[in-house]
This record gives structure tokens, sequence and C-alpha cells, in this order.
């Protein structure tokens, strides 16, 4: 997620692989696969709350659930330090 933000935050840079940075976070983005944690949150909370960690792994699902790849950088960010701050805070506590 800090790469994601990262090359967010300087989207006209080339990464590694040749394509602009703004193109590797949407790709990375877009692809990551959110089924066994959504999975969690919907059907078995129960055990997410026993451990502590249904109110960062809900935030974490709905904040990158379906992000489009048309999305404005802008937005794609921000939903990226949203969900760096949230793990940054459970981490904290």
């Amino acid at each position: 997620m800090r790469v994601c933000s990262t090359a967010l935050a300087e989207p006209d840079g080339v990464s590694s692989f040749g394509i602009t940075t703004a193109e590797f976070a949407t790709q990375l983005l877009t692809s990551i696969n959110l089924g066994p944690l959504k999975y969690a949150v919907e059907k078995e909370p129960g055990i997410l709350y026993q451990l502590e960690l249904y109110p960062i792994v809900s935030k974490v699902v709905y904040s990158l659930d379906d992000i489009p790849t048309t999305m404005p950088l802008n937005e794609m960010k921000e939903k990226c330090d949203l969900v760096l701050d949230a793990i940054d805070s459970a981490a904290d506590h």
C-alpha cells in the first residue's frame, strides 16, 4: 500500500517495469484480491471481533473494494493513505 501511495505522489515517474508510476499503482490496486477478507467481514465477523481485527479489516475491504481503473489518481492516493493510516493506528494500539 505504501508503494502505491508513493507511486501516486509522483504519477509521472517511471517505474522499474518501464511504465509510469501511476500505471503501476493503478494495476496493483485494481488487482488486489479482497475475496478472503471480504468473506471474513461479511460471513465470519465473529472471528475478526475475537481477534480485535474487525474494524481495520472492514476499513481495508470497503476502502479498496471495486476501485475502477478510471478513478482519478488523487482519489486513489487518498484511499491508499486512508488504509495506511488505519493500519498504522491499529498497530499503535
